[in-house]
């Protein structure tokens, strides 16, 4: 996708705090050799840094309806602290919104974490739906997908999915995330699911540390048209 395809959330982090922005380094292992959006925490602020979708139908997508979001993600710095985040939230303020994330967690090692809650209390293994049974210590590429549909009684279920080699392999299940329905009457979390209208996006969020670097590539996104 391109760069105007994307719109940076308001409230985001300014950029002297977390810079971001395309990026052609040799440093970070890009998969084809071509670019990767890059985030890198320059103080020790705490906070996000992310962009959600532009495009018309996306922005947003429709009341009552999910989509789906896939990306390679990178935490490049081998440190605790940054989290590299997809998501569908309910708004387009970094501050407010609120909905379905899915990332490597804060912690390092790290996990695959999904969550429901707000998009600026970041990733923490401990507070997530459900998370990896493997934990990851090192740099590397994950091809990772977020599925989020609202199916005909308003329950919204979530579906992890993770491809492994990246970009060719088989997409399976992540093992440790099961597919997780957020019913309607709210006995999962105590409360009705997340509803509104759904924004797709990814960021990086930042828990107060310098040197934390979040990476992406290959982002796609698609929209619930049925039921």
């Amino acid at each position: 996708m391109a760069e105007t395809d994307w719109t940076p959330l308001a409230n985001s982090l300014e950029p002297e705090q977390i810079s971001r922005g395309r990026t052609t380094a040799s440093e970070f292992g890009i998969v084809d050799g071509s670019a990767a959006v890059g985030f890198h925490s320059l103080d020790a602020a705490a906070g996000l840094s992310g962009f959600v979708s532009a495009l018309v139908g996306f922005a947003p997508i429709a009341n009552r309806k999910g989509g789906i979001i896939t990306a390679l993600v990178k935490k490049h710095a081998p440190m605790a602290g940054g989290a590299p985040l997809l998501f569908f939230v309910n708004s387009p303020d970094a501050l407010a919104a609120e909905g379905y994330i899915l990332g490597l967690t804060e912690e390092w090692p790290y996990s695959i974490a999904l969550k429901r809650g707000m998009l600026s209390a970041g990733l923490k293994g401990d507070n997530a739906l459900a998370k990896s049974s493997a934990v990851f210590s090192a740099a590397a590429w994950l091809e990772l997908a977020l599925y989020v549909t609202v199916n005909t009684q308003n329950d919204i279920v979530l579906r992890v999915l993770r491809r492994d080699p990246v970009l060719t392999g088989a997409w399976a299940a992540v093992p440790g995330i099961d597919d997780v329905i957020d019913d309607a009457v709210g006995l999962l979390t105590g409360t009705p699911p997340v509803y509104g209208d759904f924004y797709p996006g990814f960021g990086h969020y930042n828990s107060g540390q310098s040197g934390r670097v979040s990476l992406f590539d290959h982002i796609t996104i698609a929209r619930q048209t049925a039921p």
